[in-house]
């Protein structure tokens, strides 16, 4: 578990949550760390296949995607899925990764109102 804690401005929520902010243990840096899967990914990013197997640096000014797991405490947790694609590094608003997951989100709210 990292020893620090970045904090995020929450841009959108997909799904849950009503956040402006987050703050999550992690590592702040001036790379970058896309995943080299293609989407949908069902694997962490580079960053997280070495040590920890979780990724847990985040370049400074980037966007992510979070999938977030609220603990028994009622906080948020991005640490829950080793070697799982929780907290990818997004290119663009329309990145593949971001679309996929609306898409799921929307499906399930379809299946959830039939």
């Amino acid at each position: 578990m990292p020893d620090s804690t970045i904090r995020f401005k929450v841009l959108e929520v997909i799904r849950g949550g009503t956040q402006t902010e987050l703050i999550l243990p992690g590592y702040l840096t001036d790379t970058d760390d896309f995943n080299d899967h293609a989407p949908p990914y069902d694997f962490v990013r580079p960053g997280g296949r070495r040590g920890s197997c979780f990724a847990n640096s985040y370049r400074s000014g980037a966007e992510f995607l979070l999938f977030l797991r609220k603990r028994p405490s009622g906080d948020l947790a991005v640490n829950w899925y080793a070697l799982g694609p929780v907290n990818e590094q997004l290119h663009a608003a329309d990145d593949p990764w971001l679309l996929w997951a609306k898409e799921q989100v929307r499906q399930l709210n379809i299946r959830k109102s039939q």
